[in-house]
């Protein structure tokens, strides 16, 4: 076998149990906001990154690492919503998700710029979601829940419900248990009525 050019400069990924991403409460900073279009509707993402703790930067360090071609933030760490809502349910999320951003944000009020949420804080949580890989197994990876609630209703030791393929949403504990779980070792081993009321939902 030829030595590779390269050898002494490739960088080889190892799995440290530090770089899985803890489940349930996360103290986060909306790190972007991007506005996009999604089957002709006005959409806008905020893209979220972990603020301290032992995943502090966890997403960052994923999209640094990808090559120059693959740029994309995870979608595990996003929260996206309707630019110009029409129905109820959109308005209501928007506006719940606001009141909490302002809530985690001292002297912030919401005028209407949604420029001006990057780099406000938020806490979340995070659960797993399903997906189908390549090979066609179902793989999980974490993922943000949409439920936020303001700062002194938000919970940290609390999982929200796993989003399924085909069953959809299942119990966190009740998931744990399956004996057929595969996690995804390329991003991790771990690793919608809205209302406006600040209540622990299981999503």
């Amino acid at each position: 076998m030829k030595k590779f050019d390269d050898w002494d400069e490739i960088k080889v990924n190892e799995y440290v149990e530090s770089d899985r991403l803890k489940l349930g409460g996360q103290h986060c900073i909306i790190k972007n906001v991007k506005n996009y279009q999604h089957n002709g509707i006005n959409k806008i993402s905020l893209e979220l990154d972990i603020l301290d703790g032992e995943n502090k930067d966890y997403y960052q360090k994923r999209y640094d690492e990808r090559g120059e071609n693959a740029k994309f933030w995870d979608d595990g760490a996003t929260l996206s919503f309707v630019a110009e809502p029409t129905e109820d349910k959109d308005k209501s999320y928007i506006k719940g998700l606001i009141k909490a951003i302002e809530s985690y944000n001292d002297g912030y009020i919401w005028d209407w710029d949604e420029t001006k949420l990057k780099d406000k804080k938020i806490n979340v949580n995070f659960s797993l979601k399903e997906y189908e890989g390549n090979d066609g197994n179902i793989y999980t990876k974490p993922q943000v829940s949409r439920f936020v609630n303001s700062k002194e209703n938000f919970k940290e030791d609390f999982i929200p419900s796993v989003r399924t393929l085909h069953e959809g949403f299942i119990k966190y504990e009740d998931y744990m248990k399956k004996d057929d779980l595969i996690f995804d070792k390329a991003t991790d081993l771990f690793g919608d009525n809205i209302t406006v009321e600040d209540t622990p939902f299981e999503i």
